[in-house]
């Protein structure tokens, strides 16, 4: 699909489907990426809270 080298990125998924003209695509996983990470550091949070 794409060559290694070209992966430094912070996006790689995203960044591959846009390379491939799939610019919805990419759109999509970054903003469900974006929704991952902040419902992982709620629910530590969370967790924190209700341990202590």
């Amino acid at each position: 699909m794409v060559n290694y080298a070209d992966l430094n990125v912070g996006d790689p998924l995203a960044f591959v489907f846009n390379k491939l003209n799939l610019k919805w695509m990419s759109g999509i996983i970054a903003v469900s990426a974006v929704i991952a990470m902040a419902s992982v550091c709620w629910f530590f949070k969370w967790d924190n809270q209700e341990s202590g």
